[in-house]
C-alpha cells in the first residue's frame, strides 16, 4: 500500500501496524484526535507527504528528521509549541509546517538551521540535535 488516509476516523493514537507499513508513500491522519506522533514514524523512509492537521499535537518527535523523502508535511491546527531541529535538514520539504497558523520559513546550509519566525510568534526550536550532531562532529 502506498498511500493511507484516516482522515475524518476518530482515531486518538496510531497503531503500531502502520510503522510495518514501509512502503507508504501518504500518509493523511488529518481531523482526528491524535496527541502524539510516535518516534517509530522513522520507519515510514519513504514518505513524500503526512498531514496532520487538526489534532491534539503538541510536540513532533526529532525522528521526523528521518524522513529525507518528506516533499508535504501539513502541521497545521495543533498545540505544538516548538519544532525539532532535524525538520529543517529536510531539503525536499516544499512547504514548510505553519503551527497555529503562523508562517515559517526554514533552510538548512552545510550543517546550519537558519530560522525566521514571521510576527515573532512563541514557537521555538529545539535546538538539542543540532548541539548533539555538532559535538558528534567535533570528536
Amino acid at each position: 500500500m502506498q498511500v493511507l488516509d484516516l482522515t475524518k476516523c476518530n482515531i486518538s493514537y496510531l497503531p503500531f501496524e502502520i510503522f510495518r507499513m514501509v512502503k507508504l508513500q501518504k500518509l493523511y491522519l488529518s481531523k482526528n484526535n491524535i496527541s502524539e506522533l510516535p518516534v517509530e514514524i522513522l520507519h515510514l523512509k519513504e514518505l513524500t507527504e503526512l498531514s496532520l492537521a487538526k489534532n491534539s499535537l503538541t510536540t513532533i518527535p526529532q525522528e521526523i528528521g528521518h524522513l529525507k523523502n518528506l516533499v508535504y508535511l501539513n502541521l497545521k491546527r495543533n498545540m505544538i509549541s516548538s519544532l525539532p531541529a532535524p525538520l529543517g535538514f529536510l531539503e525536499k520539504l516544499k512547504d514548510p509546517p505553519e503551527p497555529k497558523g503562523m508562517p515559517l520559513s526554514l533552510c538548512s546550509k552545510k550543517g546550519y538551521l537558519l530560522t525566521h519566525i514571521i510576527n515573532h510568534t512563541k514557537l521555538k526550536w529545539d535546538l538539542s540535535w543540532i548541539q548533539a550532531q555538532n559535538s558528534l562532529l567535533v570528536m
